[in-house]
């Protein structure tokens, strides 16, 4: 029984959980800044993450394929997916291998808004 109680924790969950976490946490950050200086709500700095393909394109805005997939739209929506990140990605990776996962979650972050 105790066993089952244990909490495990592997290198991918806890890599992408962490950058979840890191992006959730920045763009908090970008938005009270953003506040403070006067430029507008919470639309204005979330249009500044989103993935716009002609925004990647013609403005060569390229961190937008990379940080889009991880942020998140509140603190419950964060806390709710990455208690089933840690509960599925867990026991995927025990399945797949860790470097396979990192692939797979990678690959499908970046081709999700293409």
């Amino acid at each position: 029984m105790l066993n089952m109680l244990r909490m495990e924790i592997s290198a991918v969950v806890l890599f992408v959980g962490g950058l979840c976490v890191f992006a959730s946490t920045l763009e908090l950050f970008t938005h009270l800044s953003r506040l403070v200086a006067g430029y507008g709500g919470r639309a204005a700095n979330e249009l500044h993450w989103c993935l716009f393909p002609e925004s990647i394109l013609l403005h060569r805005q390229l961190w937008r394929i990379f940080t889009a997939p991880f942020f998140h739209a509140g603190f419950l929506h964060l806390v709710l997916n990455m208690l089933a990140w840690w509960q599925m990605g867990i026991i995927l990776e025990r399945i797949m291998g860790s470097l396979e996962l990192l692939f797979l979650v990678l690959t499908s972050a970046v081709l999700s808004g293409v």
